[in-house]
């Protein structure tokens, strides 16, 4: 059996470091698992700090310390335990610059993506050019795109962009002190058995009432009260969601469930009951499983300096067919301003058979 880490702080699982220019290392902990499988919103988090971090690095980089955008293919399920981020210069330039990323296990190809940053001063169409319209074009469908908000200074418009349907009415002073009542809260039992251990380093607050099962929608907290989100934090965020399929298929993580675990906690809460936590605890019994394949990530805003305590985020499906799931999430800061879109993409898997062989057995 595989050694089990204890509440690894969210902070140092973060923490990366540098062997040579562009090479880093770190022990992924078996805190942010799934089951056996590593978290791939922290993965990709892990990359965002990574890429940071090559942009600082003493050799002569552009500065380019925000990300705009990432896309990442998964290739092959990440453990706990030891990998590698390799980050490779494809193009250095004063308007954008390109380097590629790839996550390594075992000796194994896991995650890859190209990166791309761009300054204030990116203009993708410039007239000494001839052509580079049709490259640009294409770069859009590989590359991820950084640059810096802090001086980023571009054409805006506004758009009558919104939520639909409208995001519940909520008051986070009064989800803060878990009495909003429009809005119930569950927090994942943490147990290093538990399937479901990422989970416990955040508080869900979901709406007390759901009108399609084919979105999500929380407003989430970290657990540790010390602890904010920043935009290093967004890929994490980004794929920390309660899931749609549990909707479908009568799962014990359907919002159904959910909104009765809320209200169990809630009332060991008022009873000052503490519930002991074991390896079931936040279990997901569902017959399905979600495997993704791909994540894109375009962050529109940068938080402020000091981090955030409170994150919206809206996760809807457009469609499930044939064993493959889309996923769309929104992410709204305090303000219910945007501030990232998360594009995914899932094979989906019925656990149902491998259960009954096991029971077999």
């Amino acid at each position: 059996m595989p050694l089990l880490d204890p509440p690894t702080p969210f902070q140092d699982a973060l923490k990366l470091d540098r062997s040579v220019d562009g090479e880093y290392t770190t022990r992924f902990p078996s805190s942010f698992c799934f089951g056996s499988r590593a978290h791939g919103g922290l993965l990709v988090s892990l990359v965002q700090r990574a890429a940071a971090l090559h942009f600082q690095s003493p050799t002569n980089k552009p500065a380019h310390p925000d990300v705009l955008e990432l896309k990442m293919h998964f290739l092959r399920p990440v453990t706990a335990g030891d990998l590698s981020i390799r980050l490779d210069d494809v193009m250095l330039g004063k308007q954008t610059s390109t380097i590629e990323a790839r996550v390594s296990q075992g000796g194994k190809l896991c995650l890859m993506g190209l990166v791309r940053y761009a300054t204030d001063r990116f203009n993708p169409f410039p007239s000494n050019r001839p052509g580079h319209l049709r490259h640009w074009l294409l770069d859009l469908n590989l590359h991820r795109s950084m640059g810096n908000f802090a001086t980023i200074n571009g054409i805006s418009f506004p758009t009558a962009w919104s939520l639909s349907p409208k995001l519940a009415p909520a008051s986070l002073t009064l989800l803060a002190r878990d009495s909003d009542p429009g809005w119930l809260s569950y927090q994942c039992p943490w147990h290093p058995e538990s399937y479901r251990r990422p989970q416990s380093y955040v508080k869900f607050f979901v709406p007390l009432h759901l009108r399609d099962p084919s979105f999500r929608d929380s407003w989430i907290t970290p657990s540790d009260p010390s602890l904010v989100f920043r935009n290093e934090h967004l890929g994490f965020v980004g794929d920390m969601t309660l899931p749609i399929l549990d909707n479908f298929c009568d799962g014990v993580g359907s919002h159904t469930a959910t909104i009765a675990a809320c209200l169990e906690q809630k009332r060991d809460r008022q009873n000052g009951t503490v519930p002991v936590a074991d390896a079931e605890s936040g279990a997901f019994a569902t017959p399905l499983a979600p495997v993704t394949l791909s994540l894109n990530m375009e962050i529109k805003k940068k938080l402020p300096g000091g981090g955030t305590r409170w994150l919206f985020s809206r996760c809807r499906a457009r469609e499930i067919r044939n064993g493959r799931m889309d996923h769309e999430i929104v992410i709204l800061d305090g303000e219910e301003q945007l501030v990232a879109v998360v594009q995914q993409v899932f094979q989906v898997f019925d656990l149902t058979k491998a259960r009954e062989r096991k029971a077999r057995i």
